[in-house]
């Protein structure tokens, strides 16, 4: 005859199978792995300083300098990247483009622009320096070409151009995941 102790113990692991059960197959079979995709968007300087600054600084754009302020403008995209596999991402072309093609601002590599993002006199102090620093090589693309596992991955891109853009332009992102092309056009706002 069966003991009080191991039928609790048989109970608790039907329990537990069940459970397992229901965890792997869901209610209408097994559970869908992660969904392949790749998406671009646009952030406001809002969303970069809310997201990724410091109180009111913005992480990616050097405050000291009014000189710098007044020569470059910039546009941020965000690039999600979602895979169930090792997957290869390759950015083949970013850039701010206006409506007859004509580059008007470009993606730095991620050195490049940790140089001009904290370069001295930049900024406000040198520990404020290096916290810019640490957001950007969170945050930032790795490379124009680099591997991820199974997961789900954002890395924003920093487009540069001169001040001031002008109206009527695009963000273009064209890059590869997996041997597979992915085209973005995003409309820029106007700058004030």
């Amino acid at each position: 005859m069966f003991s009080r102790n191991s039928l609790k113990v048989s109970g608790l692991l039907v329990a537990l199978l069940t459970l397992t059960a229901c965890a792997t197959t869901g209610a209408s079979g097994p559970l869908e792995p992660l969904v392949d995709s790749v998406t671009a968007t646009l952030l406001s300087e809002k969303d970069v300083k809310t997201k990724f600054g410091y109180g009111n600084e913005d992480p990616f754009y050097a405050t000291g300098g009014a000189l710098i302020s007044k020569t470059y403008d910039y546009v941020v995209v965000r690039l999600a990247v979602t895979t169930n596999e090792n997957t290869k991402v390759e950015v083949l072309q970013s850039d701010v483009v206006d409506k007859n093609g004509k580059s008007k601002a470009t993606l730095y590599d991620r050195q490049t622009f940790v140089d001009f993002a904290t370069a001295p006199g930049q900024s406000q102090s040198d520990d404020y320096a290096e916290k810019r620093r640490i957001k950007i090589y969170r945050y930032y693309l790795p490379s124009s070409s680099f591997n991820v596992k199974p997961g789900q991955y954002e890395y924003l891109l920093v487009l540069l151009g001169k001040h001031p853009l002008p109206d009527d332009v695009n963000a273009y992102v064209r890059l590869q995941v997996n041997g597979l092309d992915h085209e973005f056009t995003l409309p820029v706002p106007d700058q004030p």
